[in-house]
């Protein structure tokens, strides 16, 4: 069976840190994820990580990545190799990784240090999710309201805006936010899934593969 790839893009609390690990540019940790937090606005729906969600992925061993805006030619560690690893506690979804010694890994060092990469974002595909309908605070009214149960984790991202405002971000020293939503289109690279769609008004009569730049504009609409 096909599973749609999706990305989730968070604020969340990150350093950047000296390795012990040779041949290491140094290291990072932070959270990807946070738990029992709502997202913004995600298209008719908002989102919540349930505590666990990630478990079984992390449980089974799933080979994770570490890609630089989720680009795979700038993966900078892997959970296969030891140098990403990932554990879940009480915040949400921990990474520490040990960024390779590349142009990418010693740039990507440098830009967390000074801010200018300062969100990190996760890839995943649902292996359960409940919804429920919620009144928003934002707009006084019910919305649909989908919570992440099992997830598998493909790949953890240090990138730049956020989908979630669970959690402040930092280098070492703290800095500002950029308060900005990620595109719709990037958060589902695939386009949305079929229990989207039967769930979400908006999106039922659109196809498994419909066009994203089609759905980014019905969602600005």
């Amino acid at each position: 069976m096909t599973r749609t790839t999706e990305r989730r893009f968070n604020p969340t609390q990150l350093r950047a840190a000296r390795s012990q690990s040779p041949g290491s540019a140094g290291q990072i940790v932070g959270y990807a994820a946070t738990f029992n937090k709502k997202s913004r606005d995600l298209g008719n729906f908002k989102e919540i990580c349930a505590p666990g969600c990630f478990a079984n992925s992390l449980r089974r061993g799933d080979d994770v990545r570490c890609n630089v805006n989720h680009d795979p030619s700038m993966i900078v560690a892997r959970s296969r190799t030891g140098t990403l690893r990932l554990s879940e506690d009480n915040v949400g979804l921990r990474i520490e990784a040990d960024v390779a010694d590349t142009s990418v890994g010693r740039d990507l060092m440098e830009n967390v240090r000074t801010g200018l990469i300062s969100e990190m974002s996760f890839a995943f595909t649902v292996d359960q999710e409940d919804w429920s309908d919620a009144n928003d605070e934002e707009t006084n009214s019910l919305i649909a309201i989908r919570t992440l149960g099992a997830v598998s984790l493909l790949d953890v991202a240090p990138v730049v805006f956020p989908a979630y405002d669970a959690t402040s971000l930092s280098s070492m020293d703290p800095s500002m936010l950029l308060g900005r939503s990620h595109s719709f289109e990037s958060m589902f690279p695939d386009g949305v899934t079929a229990e989207m769609r039967s769930r979400v008004p908006a999106l039922r009569n659109l196809k498994p593969q419909e066009s994203r730049r089609k759905l980014l504009n019905l969602f600005l609409s």
